[in-house]
């Protein structure tokens, strides 16, 4: 992680797992647990995301995608960065296109 961070800011990060603090619905699955995870599970979900989260913090991108929780949600920050969850294989929105000029983020369904 830290060469990553070293390299500077960038435009777009692209993870498995999510952050803290992510989107709305991503929090609420994270909270209440709806798969039954064991808590060996939990836990190793919680050093990732503490991971993943200081990489974000690193590197500042504009926009940010990840799966992991398959939960379909997207948020724009107070800060201009956006964050897009999701869904998992045969759900809709678990695929969508980047539009390089200007990074907007649209749903294939």
């Amino acid at each position: 992680m830290t060469a990553a961070v070293a390299g500077g800011p960038v435009d777009v990060l692209i993870t498995h797992e999510t952050i803290d603090g992510g989107t709305a619905k991503v929090e609420a699955v994270l909270r209440s647990n709806p798969q039954r995870w064991d808590e060996a599970a939990l836990e190793y979900s919680r050093r990732s995301r503490r991971l993943v989260t200081a990489l974000w913090g690193g590197v500042i991108p504009d926009l940010f995608i990840h799966g992991h929780l398959h939960t379909a949600d997207r948020v724009e920050l107070p800060t201009g960065q956006r964050i897009v969850s999701l869904g998992s294989d045969r759900q809709k929105k678990n695929i969508g296109v980047i539009h390089l000029g200007d990074l907007a983020w649209t749903w294939i369904d």
